[in-house]
């Protein structure tokens, strides 16, 4: 029979319809499938179980997430809520600073002001003194001329009580051009002055040449008129020639 040829290659075989597969049987898929269905609703089982622990994972680190963005936008609203309050604190720190300056530079200007003005008033004070003590001292000398050491009154009591004549005064004085009134309204006028400025101050610059010193600081410390500045002349003029050359207040109240 034709399909029993034995050939070495089937190619060359009469019957073209013989291979090397027609013993084989066909599959069936449909009974192989049932076989392994099994197995693979087995395999899918499996595998549906990590794809639900990523899941609840992947749901417990979005829960995580949105519990640390919570906790995130609380932390930057209560820094935002510091910064705020550190800036109005910051704010209120410098306005009280500003003002603490501005006090402490008022007090400072107040400060040197008054040290200013009682710099002023010490060497004012120090300069009516020279005039003063002139006048007192002069006004000792010439009681003394007048009355020896045992008169402890001024000139001016002197002459109110009839004590003394003005002739007499003129005569001590070798100046017969004085007026009398005019000295006494100058001895008046300069010892006013000088106790309305402040009379507490004992500070007296003792060292200044009278002959070149007192005259200028009369004029300008006290307020008298040219007849005034002319009796103080000729109080100086007066005594000088008892006193040593380039004397002092010191030489003068020495003299007294």
């Amino acid at each position: 029979m034709k399909l029993g040829c034995v050939k070495r290659d089937w190619r060359d075989c009469p019957d073209k319809r013989y291979t090397p597969y027609a013993n084989y049987k066909p599959l069936n898929l449909v009974t192989l499938l049932k076989e392994i269905q099994p197995f693979l609703l087995s395999v899918l089982e499996y595998a549906e179980r990590p794809h639900d622990n990523l899941q609840a994972t992947i749901l417990e680190q979005d829960n995580k997430i949105i519990r640390l963005s919570n906790k995130i936008l609380d932390v930057e609203e209560e820094a935002a809520k510091t910064q705020r309050q550190l800036s109005n604190k910051i704010s209120d720190v410098k306005e009280e600073a500003a003002r603490t300056q501005r006090q402490l530079s008022n007090e400072i200007y107040s400060i040197k002001e008054e040290l200013r003005k009682a710099k002023e008033k010490a060497a004012k004070s120090k300069n009516m003194n020279v005039v003063y003590n002139f006048v007192h001292s002069v006004e000792r000398i010439l009681c003394h001329c007048l009355f020896g050491s045992f008169f402890n009154g001024t000139i001016t009591q002197a002459l109110n009580s009839g004590e003394i004549k003005w002739p007499e005064v003129q005569a001590v004085l070798k100046c017969q051009d004085i007026n009398k009134e005019c000295l006494l309204k100058t001895i008046h006028k300069i010892k006013g002055q000088r106790l309305e400025y402040g009379h507490t101050s004992k500070s007296t610059a003792m060292e200044l040449d009278l002959s070149e010193c007192l005259i200028p600081i009369a004029s300008e410390h006290f307020s008298l008129h040219r007849n005034k500045i002319d009796v103080l002349q000729k109080l100086l003029a007066w005594i000088l020639p008892e006193l040593p050359a380039s004397a002092t207040l010191k030489d003068l109240k020495t003299e007294a």
